[in-house]
């Protein structure tokens, strides 16, 4: 065989020997590449469900160590509710006094309807059920002044108004 045809044929035997050498390389490092996906998926997965569990886990542990918290605050709402209760009845009785003692006076001046709308204001705030609405009005619907300042007031006016007419018959 001539010495060219047996170096072509090395030089070929070559080619196809680093050939197969790059497919097995490629074929065993797509393996491994495969294979470590698999692995990183598995991981993940169980990553996932260690996480799901745990935060099962500390739900059921924060549930057990807030029962007597959250019972606590169950009996502190139905507490409130009580001391809500007792207050609007407290300022309803306020209320009817303060009403009844300025009805029986007759009138009510505007710092006694400002002090008494405060009043009603907190009352209704709490959830009012409208026993007090008609002493309110009535309350509001009072004069500023006593009867007798009203008469004396109306009085002078006259007076005035008379005084008035005759000071210009006069002149």
């Amino acid at each position: 065989m001539p010495e060219w045809l047996t170096i072509v044929l090395a030089i070929i035997g070559g080619i196809g020997t680093l050939c197969g050498i790059l497919g097995i390389s490629a074929y065993f490092s797509q393996r491994a590449k495969h294979k470590a996906d698999k692995v990183q998926e598995k991981q993940d997965k169980l990553e996932e469900t260690e996480h799901e569990l745990y935060k099962t886990e500390l739900k059921e542990i924060i549930r057990e160590e807030t029962a007597d918290i959250r019972q606590g605050i169950d009996v502190m709402k139905k507490d409130l509710v009580l001391v809500k209760e007792g207050l609007q009845e407290d300022l309803y009785v306020d209320l009817q006094h303060i009403g009844e003692e300025y009805m029986s006076l007759g009138y009510a001046n505007r710092g006694m309807k400002h002090d008494y709308a405060k009043l009603y204001t907190r009352y209704h705030n709490l959830g009012q059920n409208g026993v007090a609405d008609r002493l309110y009005h009535e309350v509001m619907d009072l004069p500023e002044e006593p009867a007798a300042e009203r008469t004396l007031l109306k009085g002078q006016r006259i007076k005035k108004s008379k005084k008035s007419v005759a000071d210009k018959a006069a002149e």
